[in-house]
């Protein structure tokens, strides 16, 4: 076929061809798949802002693939604005896995993907890596292939080293297979399985070993991801990672310029920026650029970013700041901007954004003037233009000569606030804690960190109540609905049970308060819901009034080493002070202590905790307290914090008598919440 037919966008003028991809192939075009990927320039843009800045040329193709600080930010899943790896979904993963190498990354990219998430192959992964789960190969040949994803049949190149090394395939009639299985020709499979099974039979393989083999390789077809893809992707995002670790405020002012015109996406980062005490720098015409960019170690706020400013105009200003010097006055930056860009909208949206508030007028003052600016900077630039002298003409002196602005006094906070969310599209400078300047919200989680939270993880979040209702369950029984509110969520709280009319009373709209609350997996599903433990006053909370034990925390693995380091450092002081017959100030006790027969007693049992030394971190150690807390009883329990690299090596610790357990059926199984759990058992003494 010669001919194709084409189709012109009215609006880009770009042409594309009519036919469906498959047939354009068909019909002898080639297809070529071009990604524009923003986060090439945020990589570009960083490290000419650290040249800039730092003095450092970073040769990004030539940074360590080994850095360590790199790895903890993905373990951590610090991976916000990150390609590929920001969304929670595979945060979570993030968390589970706990990358350590390059290929981790790769195979992070491939998992997770609708295919291997519903098969569960992202779990067996994390669980082999993390030695939770032995790694096992139906012949020793696989190795080899599978040994860089724990085993795991993850890229087509997989598919296809196993057709060559068992079945004796070309590497043409492999990519035949790749091919035949990624886009389920039946046909195609069927005939290549009786080439893979005579092949390898006469490698030498077993023949049901064989058909196993190719049935899973079968079924891995709609799950098969190309490696060199992964690579790629996963070396984009290394790169931002490695600038995220080590220049966070270079990282953070190019990521807010690749999301300039996504208010929603700059809010998201706005709230982790500030979270990692980042200050922000809002909108003004004496500072702030058509982009976002950095001053003193802290972020100014882009022009552009305001609803109605657009960049032609933020890049006028910028330009006339830069070209003419530094704006002076209201009346000066009237007079050098031109109307029919800067007008009466920009202005409006200026003024809202507090861009002008350098210039000592209230919002008011501005808002109700606006007119007047405009007359005024109109009637000047038009005699500018015209060549008139403004001191021959005393009509145009009495219109122009000065500006005139109405003093009026400043709106209430909840104008400005509204003002401000209809400009910037959240609150920047009047959010809703503008009334709790004493809080510090670095020390709590946010409402959008809660469902990103795992089972029996609590939170403590600090919101603004915008309504409650009264409602019913399904059951009949009360219900209280809360709708509130932080810097960046709006979250809605059921509250059921005798809870209703305990915090009623504290739930009024406009209140702040303090939720505390626990992540729960159902006992029917997979679903994890939100258990309401307690709402405090934010007053009283700020106040001291109300002592709240929260667990140090942020993300699942945050402080991990720490722990690992305070286990270590007690076993260390266990082992020192064995000699001595007082009680230890720890809660630990070596197991060859003398001690141990104290706290054993008459027992011939006790439970026999094993737990990964790399992933133990406090919320662990928390969950492990309050399990053994809630079954208190008279059996021992020894804790030993297994090496990831020598299982052979570690230190057993036996805690003190006040932490004997009941060791039923029931703690046993609440002992599975413990993440880092790699065994539990019931041993003779």
């Amino acid at each position: 076929m010669e001919l194709a037919p084409i189709y012109q966008d009215s609006k880009t003028g770009n042409r594309a061809c009519q036919y469906e991809m498959n047939y354009i192939e068909s019909v002898g075009l080639i297809k070529i798949d071009f990604l524009g990927i923003k986060n090439l320039r945020l990589i570009k843009d960083s490290i000419a802002d650290i040249a800039k800045y730092h003095n450092k040329h970073i040769d990004i193709d030539n940074i360590p693939m080994d850095d360590k600080a790199v790895y903890k930010l993905f373990s951590e899943a610090n991976t916000m604005g990150i390609f590929q790896f920001e969304s929670d979904g595979m945060r979570k993963m993030l968390v589970d896995i706990a990358p350590t190498e390059f290929n981790d990354l790769v195979s992070s990219v491939a998992l997770y993907r609708p295919g291997p998430l519903n098969s569960g192959m992202d779990k067996r992964y994390a669980n082999i890596k993390n030695k939770r789960e032995a790694i096992t190969y139906e012949h020793p040949d696989l190795e080899p292939i599978l040994g860089e994803t724990q085993g795991v049949l993850i890229y087509q190149e997989q598919i296809m080293a196993i057709s060559r090394t068992l079945g004796g395939f070309t590497p043409g009639k492999a990519d035949e297979l790749r091919k035949a299985m990624g886009k389920k020709i039946i046909s195609m499979i069927d005939k290549l399985e009786e080439d893979f099974i005579k092949g390898g039979i006469e490698r030498g393989y077993n023949e049901a070993m064989l058909k196993k083999i190719y049935a899973e390789m079968r079924g891995f077809g709609e799950y098969g991801f190309n490696k060199s893809h992964s690579v790629c992707y996963a070396m984009i995002s290394y790169h931002q990672a490695y600038i995220k670790a080590h220049y966070p405020l270079e990282y953070y002012v190019s990521l807010l310029n690749t999301v300039i015109d996504d208010t929603d996406k700059i809010k998201q980062y706005l709230t982790e920026i500030q979270d990692k005490g980042i200050k922000i720098i809002e909108p003004s015409v004496l500072s702030s650029t058509a982009i976002f960019s950095q001053k003193d170690g802290s972020i100014v706020y882009s022009l552009n970013a305001i609803k109605n400013v657009g960049s032609y105009a933020a890049t006028l200003i910028e330009e006339e700041r830069e070209n003419g010097g530094q704006f002076k006055s209201m009346e000066d930056f009237a007079k050098r901007l031109e109307t029919h860009t800067i007008n009466k909208k920009v202005y409006e949206a200026l003024i809202k954004a507090g861009a002008f508030s350098c210039f000592d007028y209230s919002n008011q003052s501005l808002m109700d003037s606006v007119e007047s600016i405009l007359a005024f900077a109109s009637s000047f630039q038009s005699e500018q233009k015209a060549g008139q002298n403004m001191l021959f003409d005393s009509v145009a002196s009495a219109d122009s000569s000065t500006l005139s602005i109405v003093k009026k006094g400043e709106y209430d906070n909840n104008i400005l606030k509204e003002h401000e969310l209809e400009i910037l599209g959240f609150n920047f400078k009047y959010h809703v804690f503008i009334n709790y300047p004493n809080l510090n919200l670095s020390k709590y989680d946010s409402l959008a960190s809660i469902d990103n939270k795992n089972d029996n993880e609590e939170f403590f979040t600090p919101c603004v109540v915008l309504s409650f209702r009264d409602s019913t369950t399904k059951k009949g029984d009360p219900m209280l609905i809360v709708e509130t509110e932080d810097t960046a969520t709006i979250k809605t709280f059921f509250i059921v049970g005798e809870n209703v009319n305990r915090f009623k009373y504290i739930c009024m709209p406009s209140s702040g308060i303090l939720v505390h609350g626990r992540r729960e997996k159902s006992k029917y599903n997979d679903r994890v819901f939100t258990n309401i433990m307690n709402i405090h006053n934010l007053d009283d909370v700020i106040d001291g009034k109300v002592k709240i034990n929260m667990p140090k925390r942020a993300t699942k693995n945050t402080n991990a080493h720490a722990v690992n380091a305070k286990m270590m450092n007690i076993s260390s002081n266990v082992n020192n002070a064995n000699n001595s017959t007082s009680e230890m100030p720890s809660l630990y006790k070596s197991i060859s202590s003398p001690n141990v027969k104290n706290i054993m007693g008459s027992n011939d049992k006790y439970v026999s905790i094993h737990l990964l030394k790399k992933t133990f971190d406090d919320m662990d150690l928390h969950c492990l307290m309050d399990t053994i807390e809630k079954h208190p009883g008279a059996c021992p329990v020894v804790i030993s914090l297994i090496d990831d690299v020598d299982e052979n090596k570690y230190t057993p610790l036996l805690l003190g008598q006040k932490f004997c357990v009941n060791a039923n059926e029931n703690f046993m199984d609440n002992t599975q919440s413990i993440r880092s759990l790699l065994k539990i058992s019931l041993q003779n003494s």
